[in-house]
């Protein structure tokens, strides 16, 4: 419901996410302010569901030019790849 309805707003929604540490909702919030690199650190390094990590990158980028997926794809790779996270 989140991924797919724009009659909220956003930043207030996240705001209360984050307070109950409810993750998979904020990587969707994340995504939907285009903070792509903080979501994709959610799923990956505090959820830890890969496949989800890359039907983010599928959803995110349907519609958009080619090289708009490309880039996430490489977000992804370089938060797979980073060793500093938390």
């Amino acid at each position: 419901m989140l991924q797919m309805s724009n009659l909220y707003r956003v930043q207030l929604i996240l705001g209360k996410a984050k307070e109950k540490d409810m993750h998979a909702e904020c990587a969707i919030l994340y995504g939907k302010l285009e903070e792509h690199d903080k979501a994709l650190r959610i799923l990956v390094h505090k959820l830890k569901d890969y496949g989800a990590a890359e039907n983010y990158c599928q959803l995110n980028s349907q519609g958009k030019e080619p090289g708009y997926r490309k880039r996430l794809y490489h977000v992804l790779l370089s938060v797979y790849l980073d060793p500093s996270y938390e």
